[in-house]
């Protein structure tokens, strides 16, 4: 039987933005073990100011969106009512 591969999206509130960061390393460290146990995995993350729209950290790809759901570096139209 041929081994299928296994992929898991991870969407987070928070990302540590750099090695070491105190935010919310523990999904850093779930990916990193995941990738470890030879899953594939993504991350989708909110911007964070200096960060690309795609960066890896500790082994672990992921990708930013800005809060309107904009990839990084796109602005956000706002439209205010009267």
């Amino acid at each position: 039987m041929k081994n299928k591969s296994r992929r898991i999206l991870c969407v987070t509130s928070n990302f540590p933005r750099w090695e070491g960061d105190s935010t919310t390393p523990f999904i850093l460290h779930l990916a990193q073990d995941l990738i470890e146990l030879g899953w594939e995995v993504d991350v989708l993350a909110p911007h964070a100011p200096s960060t690309a729209a795609q960066e890896a950290l500790g082994g672990v790809m992921y990708s930013v969106l800005d809060t309107c759901g904009q990839p990084a570096g796109k602005s956000c139209a706002t439209r205010v009512g009267r």
